[in-house]
Formats: C-alpha cells, sequence, structure tokens
C-alpha cells in the first residue's frame, strides 16, 4: 500500500487459500493428461474448477520465475 508516494503497508495474500479446496484440486493440470484431469474434476462446481486454474497458473509462474531467475 502507498501513502504520499510511501510505501506504508504490506498485504500478504499467501495464505488467502487456506481452507479451500481448490488448493488441493491444482494438481490436475500439474499431474493428468486431459482425460484423467476430467475424470477427476468432475463432479466438482465450476467455481471451485477455476479456483483451481488459478492456483495452477500461480504455481505454475512461481516456479517459471525461479527458474528464469537462476
Amino acid at each position: 500500500m502507498v501513502k504520499d508516494g510511501s510505501l506504508c503497508g504490506v498485504i500478504d495474500f499467501g495464505i488467502m487459500g487456506t481452507g479451500d479446496p481448490a488448493c488441493d484440486y491444482a494438481m490436475a493440470w500439474t499431474f493428468f493428461d486431459s482425460q484423467s484431469r476430467k475424470r477427476f474434476l468432475q463432479g466438482l462446481h465450476s467455481d471451485t474448477i477455476d479456483r483451481a486454474r488459478g492456483w495452477a497458473l500461480w504455481k505454475a509462474l512461481i516456479t517459471l520465475n525461479a527458474i528464469l531467475e537462476e
């Protein structure tokens, strides 16, 4: 957060997913092929699947950033 042009605070969203089952379902894009992923996610609400996809993307970008910094 910025006040009068200076940093005055930081919001850490690191544990915002605590208790969200979508965090666990993110592995669908990490470990499964498309057919297995479809079966794994079968029966889940579309909102949960969308959040899981977001978590998977976030983890992929964090990993990519770490690789690029090497």
